[in-house]
C-alpha cells in the first residue's frame, strides 16, 4: 500500500484495448490497499504525474496500525465506502442504456 505524501499519482485500468483513468490522487490519499485487504494481485496501474513521495506500508504494518489506532481504521473504511459509492454510480450509468433498450424493445 502507498500513502502519497506529495505529488500526484494517476490510477489506470485496462479496459479491453484501452487504458482508462480511474482516479488522480494527491497528498494524503492512498492506493494499493485492496491487494493487502483481499490478498489478490493488483488490478490497476499507478503512474506518477508529478514527482511524488510515497510512504510504503506492508500488510503486517497496516494491520498493526489499524489495531492500534481506530482513527486510521475509520479513515480507511470511509475512503473505501466513498470508492464503493463511486463504483455504484458508475454501474448505474453503465446500466441505464441497457434498461432503456430493454424497455423500448418490449
Amino acid at each position: 500500500m502507498f500513502v502519497i505524501q506529495s505529488g500526484l499519482v494517476q490510477v489506470l485500468k485496462q479496459v479491453g484495448h484501452d487504458e482508462r483513468a480511474l482516479a488522480t490522487l494527491g497528498r494524503g490519499e492512498f492506493l494499493g490497499e485492496m491487494a493487502i485487504l483481499n490478498g489478490k494481485p493488483r488490478n490497476a496501474t499507478a503512474v506518477v504525474l508529478e514527482d511524488a513521495r510515497c510512504l510504503v506500508i506492508d500488510a503486517r504494518t497496516l494491520e498493526s496500525m489499524v489495531q492500534k489506532n481506530p482513527e486510521i481504521a475509520m479513515r480507511l473504511i470511509k475512503k473505501l465506502a466513498r470508492r464503493l459509492d463511486g463504483a455504484d454510480e458508475l454501474i448505474q450509468i453503465l446500466m441505464n442504456p441497457i434498461r432503456r433498450r430493454a424497455s423500448c424493445s418490449g
